[in-house]
């Protein structure tokens, strides 16, 4: 798109490191394909770093027809010309030795073609090692998605998914993923010949129904709670997960979630458990008129009800984001972060967490 800066988000597998390798090679980087550097032994990983810093070197003297060939990554982003300074790429990639050097060479080539941005995002657990890591990986990778990728869309950027690399595992998911933030997806299958497939943006409704009815359980799942199974709305099945007599989000869950919840937050305040709010709080609400605020300030609740219900203020005192500390001069009241300059105000009220005010730090402590 002429005039219109890209941003790339490139899942990245290990292509770079296994095209092109011996058999004795390509049988060791496929069997130690989710290792940690900490998990080789010393033999292997010596043989590891040498494959890899021989493909990084080679990958900066090749021609483009070569890289193209030595990375699926890179042929897709040489195929749509997607390199100088009207793109800039994110580069995601596993929390493996040999994720984190694929993603590492490919970034240093994209940033010898001048792109305006090139930044390398390890995903934590995104591995194939067990389902329960796997997972955690996915959900790792919604949380960055929903944390970076709509403050772009919002620059008037186009935002593209470039699939043609990375693990199978992760196709399904990503493609989904990609229908949501992005604008458009790309794909180019094994053949370094063959096209690259272009999947516009489809306008996807998910089923939101469940969860503006029940916003404020939803917010705790998101931050992690674990709810037994009893207690449990009727929601979709796929929204969930279930470890006998607990619940806890589905990647599916969050990635609906994510795409709906700041309508849903910013429209009024849910009632969270061990929470009540003063009718001067309610009065903060009313009048602040910023959706992305409002919706800061429910998630941070959702946590503050989660650690309040386990661990009283105790809980909220060891919350490193919260930064909980009693107000100088206000005897039984306290204050905790939501955002480096808003605050709110509380106070315990028997089992209960009054929240007296929010907005401004010193409008705050000026009206604990």
């Amino acid at each position: 798109m002429p005039g219109v800066h890209t941003y790339i988000i490139s899942t990245v597998g290990t292509s770079l490191l296994t095209n092109r390798a011996d058999d004795d090679t390509l049988k060791l980087l496929r069997r130690t394909a989710n290792y940690s550097q900490q998990r080789f032994p010393q033999d292997e990983f010596d043989r590891v770093v040498h494959r890899a810093d021989d493909t990084a070197r080679n990958l900066m003297e090749a021609t483009d027809d070569q890289v193209r060939a030595m990375s699926a990554e890179l042929n897709g982003i040489l195929k749509m010309d997607a390199v100088g300074s009207d793109c800039s790429h994110y580069l995601l990639h596993t929390d493996t030795y040999q994720g984190e050097r694929a993603a590492s060479a490919a970034a240093q080539y994209l940033r010898s073609r001048d792109c305006r941005l090139v930044v390398t995002c390890r995903m934590d657990s995104l591995t194939t090692d067990s389902q329960e890591a796997f997972t955690k990986g996915i959900d790792n990778l919604l949380r960055w998605c929903d944390q970076t990728l709509p403050a772009l869309r919002q620059q008037s950027a186009q935002v593209v998914f470039n699939l043609s690399g990375s693990f199978k595992s992760l196709q399904a998911y990503a493609q989904t993923i990609g229908m949501i933030y992005a604008d458009e997806l790309w794909y180019v299958f094994e053949n370094r010949d063959s096209p690259v497939i272009r999947i516009p943006r489809l306008p996807l409704k998910m089923d939101d129904a469940p969860l503006r009815e029940n916003a404020a359980t939803f917010a705790r799942l998101a931050e992690g709670q674990i709810i037994e199974a009893g207690n449990l709305p009727s929601v979709p099945e796929a929204y969930v997960e279930r470890d006998g007599d607990h619940v806890t989000l589905s990647p599916w869950g969050l990635l609906t979630w994510n795409s709906c919840k700041r309508s849903i937050l910013a429209a009024r305040l849910a009632d969270q458990p061990g929470l009540r709010f003063n009718s001067s709080f309610e009065a903060d609400w009313n009048k602040c008129r910023d959706d992305g605020m409002r919706v800061d300030l429910q998630e941070t609740l959702a946590r503050v009800a989660m650690l309040w219900q386990s661990h009283g203020l105790q809980g909220l005192r060891a919350d490193g984001g919260l930064q909980y500390s009693n107000m100088v001069g206000h005897s039984g009241v306290g204050h905790f972060r939501l955002t480096q300059g808003w605050r709110v105000s509380c106070s315990p009220e028997g089992n209960d967490l009054l929240l007296r005010h929010f907005g401004l730090h010193d409008y705050v402590n000026d009206n604990p």
